[in-house]
């Protein structure tokens, strides 16, 4: 697949991943206007985006990209742990969002948030190596 196509498939993958964000801003914007606010739509709207950004950034992407085509073993299984950590990763941004300004006696909250910066890291070296394959199957 060549450079430009790829670039349009990643650009607009990130505009809708954005576009994602835009019914929770809106409500925010209506909360703070009206002044009534409904914590169960908040949580309901960010575990929709959170869903919605998981699937176009892992699933419809690399679909695009034909990233699954001739799929190797090794390459297959670099993927899921790659799909299973940014998973893990985004419910723990998820419980920490969700959280936020409930009145809890322990730090679970921030603990989810400090569990999303590190394996964010760890889905970057696994994301780097799902590609590596894919880099390597191009030159072969």
């Amino acid at each position: 697949m060549d450079e430009q196509r790829v670039k349009k498939i990643r650009r607009n993958t990130t505009i809708a991943t954005v576009l994602t964000l835009v019914p929770i801003a809106a409500y925010l914007i209506y909360t703070i206007a009206s002044g009534s606010r409904n914590i169960m739509v908040f949580q309901i709207l960010v575990g929709v985006a959170l869903f919605t950004m998981i699937i176009l950034t892992d699933v419809v992407e690399p679909f695009l990209l034909k990233q699954f085509e001739n799929i190797t073993p090794e390459k297959k299984t670099a993927y899921l742990k790659y799909l299973g950590i940014d998973i893990l990763s985004v419910a723990c941004l998820g419980y920490f969002v969700l959280t936020m300004g409930m009145e809890t006696t322990n730090n679970t909250g921030l603990y989810a948030a400090l569990g999303y910066f590190v394996l964010s890291r760890y889905r970057r070296k696994l994301k780097t190596e799902f590609t590596e394959f894919e880099s390597r199957d191009e030159q072969n």
